[in-house]
């Protein structure tokens, strides 16, 4: 099967309904920041006391052996508490609206 055909294949199952995408925790990120207010918008201008935690479910520990050593993982998170979705928002420090996906 070739590239075209398999996203084909994955775009027909989704136009139709059959395809989903299903997420699953494995854990917690924890913040300082109770919301959105007052949080800094880039962590280089986070205070000295504001660290946050990922705490990784005990099912889940094992995954986590041989990470000692990696300068750096990589995180996805899914922010369950955000509320509605804007397609169009005013991104900080502009004034221009802009599609969601171009900030």
């Amino acid at each position: 099967m070739s590239l075209d055909e398999a996203q084909q294949g994955i775009a027909e199952r989704f136009a139709a309904g059959g395809a989903a995408l299903r997420v699953e925790p494995i854990g917690l990120v924890h913040s300082p920041f109770a919301s959105p207010a007052g949080a800094p918008v880039q962590p280089a201008l986070a205070g000295p006391g504001d660290v946050g935690t990922v705490e990784i479910y005990e099912q889940f520990a094992a995954g986590l052996a041989d990470l000692d050593g990696f300068e750096r993982i990589w995180v996805i998170s899914w922010f369950h508490r955000t509320g509605p979705v804007h397609l169009r928002v005013i991104p900080h420090l502009d004034l221009q609206e802009r599609g969601l996906l171009a900030n």
